[in-house]
């Protein structure tokens, strides 16, 4: 279980995550250039806890755009879904921006846009 998370039905969540990222490492832990030096879970822990917690499948569909790969568990319960957008090779950027959000930030990938995925998600799996 994650700390503090307990929701009391279930929850639609999309992830999207760089494998290079240097800041929060895919991996998990404390990454290399971390600002806050604070320790995360890793994203297969954060996405099990989703997966478990929303009762999905164990079975997901996945599809490839160019470096982005998408991995969605659906239908889950109360038609809730969990979806990781995993983004091999990228490090800590908004995919699809117009380029690094600060001065030495990673360049973000073009193949997909982050605002995109996330708008056509939340409004595939909207909350009443």
């Amino acid at each position: 279980m994650v700390a503090g998370c307990d929701p009391r039905e279930p929850v639609s969540v999309i992830h999207v995550h760089g494998t290079e990222d240097q800041h929060l490492p895919y991996e998990g832990g404390v990454g290399d250039e971390s600002l806050t030096k604070a320790e995360f879970l890793s994203v297969p822990e954060s996405i099990a806890f989703w997966l478990m917690r929303d009762a999905c499948p164990s079975r997901a569909e996945m599809t490839r755009h160019g470096q982005a790969v998408r991995i969605l568990y659906a239908p889950c319960a109360a038609g809730s879904a969990v979806e990781l957008v995993k983004i091999e090779g990228g490090g800590h950027a908004w995919p699809g921006s117009d380029g690094p959000a600060w001065p030495g930030g990673d360049e973000p990938t073009q193949t997909v846009s982050a605002t995109e995925l996330i708008w056509t998600f939340f409004a595939a799996h909207p909350k009443p």
